[in-house]
């Protein structure tokens, strides 16, 4: 079945949809009844630490089910174009162990990654993922229909660098609460992340933001 499909079938036999962002709603907006109600996250900002500006290295997160659509290559070439621009940066993927992974710490033992980039493993709760990093990436190949975890990452007070593509721009400011670049612009992203690195103070404001 196809994502038309799947959508004839839900238009046909709904009265109304209730979407969780815009992006969602104007998918099933055949009849003009949909409405949204966002996702929700039940994270306490009060309990993560938020990151100290000025303290030296930049944690630059991805946070997902490591698998290639969620943009793990993308984040390997932003890793390895700062190796020399931010050397500050250091690239953190969080998330389980799997075959894409290992066979990612295989090319970085034969010098074709950054040794930069830390595997840091899977966490229990998104709250603990989070306390890994300052700042969150989010660069998956599909249009997120809400982006969970980029609200999860900006209720606990970190900026968001994200493709623009889906329902990301409904939650990130563009250059307040992080940057939204071109759909797959890895060099728009490694931009962005060296923004960031070269003024950590701008991570606590857009955090705060």
């Amino acid at each position: 079945e196809t994502s038309a499909d799947g959508v004839a079938r839900v238009t046909e036999s709904a009265d109304w949809v209730v979407a969780n962002s815009q992006a969602t709603a104007r998918s099933f907006s055949k009849s003009g009844h949909a409405f949204v109600i966002p996702n929700t996250t039940d994270i306490d900002p009060d309990a993560i630490e938020l990151p100290a500006p000025g303290s030296g290295v930049v944690r630059i997160g991805l946070i997902s089910s490591n698998i290639p659509k969620k943009g793990l290559q993308d984040f390997v070439e932003v890793a390895n174009l700062l190796a020399s621009r931010s050397p500050n940066a250091r690239f953190v993927l969080v998330g389980p162990d799997n075959e894409h992974t290992a066979k990612l710490k295989r090319d970085q033992e034969e010098g074709a990654i950054s040794p930069r980039l830390v595997f840091a493993g899977y966490r229990d709760s998104p709250a603990e993922a989070i306390r890994e990093i300052d700042v969150l990436v989010n660069l998956s190949h599909f249009q997120e229909s809400f982006g969970r975890t980029v609200l999860e990452a900006m209720v606990a007070g970190r900026p968001v660098v994200a493709y623009d593509w889906g329902a990301l721009n409904e939650l990130v400011v563009d250059g307040v609460t992080g940057y939204m670049v071109p759909f797959r612009d890895i060099a728009a992203v490694a931009d962005a992340i060296e923004l960031l690195c070269k003024d950590p103070e701008s991570i606590t404001r857009m955090g705060a933001a």
